[in-house]
């Protein structure tokens, strides 16, 4: 059997189990794709970090260690 590609999807914003990125990966999963999410640690709404990768219905989230929103200055870069 063929193995299908590993796909990597990138959002900053990205929140496990909701949003059309996890749904998208929720969709490849179940057509044979390995799915990983990567997404910024910050979490701005709570003024939070995470720290663990996790796996939700079969997608790996993994969390970048990001600084939290201070501005626009050039510590964002």
């Amino acid at each position: 059997m063929k193995k299908m590609p590993e796909i990597l999807i990138i959002n900053h914003y990205a929140n496990p189990g909701s949003g059309r990125h996890f749904q998208m990966a929720r969709e490849l999963a179940e057509r044979g794709y390995s799915v990983s999410i990567a997404a910024s640690s910050y979490l701005s709404k709570t003024n939070e970090q995470r720290s663990e990768n996790i796996s939700s219905n079969g997608i790996k989230f993994f969390f970048v260690p990001t600084r939290s929103y201070k501005g626009n200055g050039l510590g964002r870069i």
